[in-house]
């Protein structure tokens, strides 16, 4: 399946005919085409997530996927995003540079956001060792300029706490919190500790420590934010409750709509990339933006003359429709479309040679319930792979096809299913489109396809709603044996009748 991917900057081609899944394998390909990090920007957060899903499941290696993500606050909010989102935008925009090759998915309203300058990391970034020399006051002074937060314990990312000769801080970008425990003023140990349970683990040699904010609070930064504020807003600053909180250095919610009057000068995300990034776009990028922007233009005309809080115009704060495409031309380009288009290679277009895979609905009044997917099988001349949402739904599955005689074999990844021979296949994948390619004559079937838009989850980021198991909750009747315990969510416990 050829496709040539663009070649340098301002060169773009476009890829046709990719519906179902194809664009997350596409994506993959096009990884293993080049050696070039990648920037997909979806028309949403959730085509963001799914695609990073699809992305993983068609890639052939452990290229390291991620999500530069969003505030998740509206605009103008008087809210800060949690402290783990921070944690994330500011480990990612640490690690853009680091010479591997890696893919980044994020939505386009994501990428308005104005963000601190590129030197800002490197500048309030800082390193500790063993043995090294750490006065306890200075440290502490060095961690609330770089915006963390002083606490009795060690929770969240940006949180630490001084206890004697034992400093607790959980650094951003880190999956766990870090003990310092020091003799004197040298530094004895580094180690790992359970924030829930506050016991220490295993021992470390160096900790980085990535500011806490996207904005510092050294006495130049504020001095910097009060100044500008007085510029930008007539208003008297004394009534301002934001203006007074970061004169004494206090973090008042809702900040991040301020980030502008603490520099100079403000970055976009493509200014942290270097110009080899390859940039994967999907469609409709321009209708999403143009209505987020119009969102973002009527929240400010709401709220703008409120004199208390006083906010930024929209230019301050996000980048322009046509600021956004001058700088994105900087980048090789692909163009993903699930419209029809013209083979022109030599125009840089490109027909997807994939088809849609169709839906097998489930019968639970036939006494061969898969008997639509049965038949269809049975007809085709193609190997399938079966997706099943997870481990649970992947044992349900099993028990349906062994009931209707069907023989089929177990993966565990999509370049398994690749290499076997079975005709038909199962594995673990939160899909929620298939695909068909024919050149190949392989079909790719999820659970949608089966049990309807009923299965499709909200995938939140690394968030998960654990009041309910989805492995336990019954999809269709056919998952039920005669005389099979069930608990209703309305009506309690029984037994299915049938």
């Amino acid at each position: 399946m050829s496709f040539s991917l663009p070649k340098g900057s301002g060169d773009q081609r476009t890829l046709f005919n990719l519906s179902g899944s194809a664009q997350g394998y596409f994506i993959a390909q096009s990884c293993a085409q080049t050696t070039q990090p990648i920037l997909v920007i979806c028309e949403s957060i959730a085509q963001a997530q799914a695609l990073e899903v699809q992305t993983a499941f068609y890639l052939e290696n452990n290229i390291p996927l991620k999500q530069f993500v969003d505030w998740e606050t509206l605009p103008y909010d008087q809210f800060s995003p949690h402290q783990d989102i921070i944690s994330e935008r500011i480990e990612l925009l640490t690690s853009l540079n680091d010479n591997k090759q890696q893919i980044v998915f994020c939505s386009i309203n994501t990428l308005l956001n104005r963000l601190a300058p590129t030197s800002f990391i490197d500048q309030h970034a800082f390193s500790l060792k063993l043995n090294q020399t750490l006065e306890v006051n200075h440290f502490r002074t060095k961690l609330v300029q770089a915006g963390y937060q002083s606490v009795e314990a060690v929770y969240e990312h940006g949180d630490f706490a001084v206890r004697g000769a034992i400093i607790d801080v959980f650094p951003m970008g880190s999956d766990l919190p870090v003990r310092i425990e020091r003799f004197d003023d040298e530094i004895e140990t580094l180690r790992y500790f359970d924030p829930e349970t506050q016991r220490s683990l295993e021992k470390i040699t160096q900790l980085t420590l990535l500011p806490g904010k996207e904005f510092s609070l050294t006495e130049e930064a504020i001095a910097s934010f009060r100044s500008r504020f007085r510029d930008q807003f007539d208003v008297n600053s004394k009534d301002c409750p934001m203006y007074q909180d970061i004169s004494q250095g206090v973090v008042p919610a809702g900040i991040e709509y301020y980030l502008p009057l603490f520099f100079d000068q403000t970055s976009h995300f493509f200014d942290y990339l270097s110009d080899d990034w390859l940039m994967i776009c999907t469609e409709n990028l321009e209708t999403s933006m143009d209505k987020q922007l119009a969102d973002i233009h009527q929240r400010y005309e709401n709220q703008r003359h409120n004199v208390i809080h006083p906010i930024l115009p929209p230019e301050k704060l996000f980048f322009q429709k046509d600021e956004f495409f001058k700088l994105l031309k900087r980048f090789a380009r692909l163009n993903l479309s699930s419209k029809i288009g013209e083979n022109k290679a030599a125009s840089g277009k490109y027909q997807a040679k994939v088809e849609t895979s169709q839906n097998f609905y489930v019968d639970s009044n036939h006494e061969r319930p898969l008997i639509s997917f049965e038949n269809h099988y049975l007809d085709s001349q193609k190997r399938m792979l079966i997706c099943a949402e997870s481990l649970g739904r992947r044992e349900i599955l099993l028990t349906l096809f062994k009931r209707q005689n069907l023989k089929i074999k177990q993966v565990e990844t999509f370049q398994e299913f690749l290499e076997a021979n079975e005709p038909l296949c199962l594995t673990v994948a939160p899909l929620d489109a298939g695909l068909v390619l024919p050149e190949f004559e392989i079909e790719i079937v999820c659970e949608p396809q089966l049990f309807g838009e009923f299965i499709v989850k909200q995938r939140q980021r690394k968030r998960s709603d654990k009041s309910q198991n989805p492995d336990l909750i019954v999809k269709n009747l056919t998952e039920l044996n005669i005389g099979a315990p069930v608990v209703h969510l309305d009506h309690g416990g029984g037994r299915y009748l049938g």
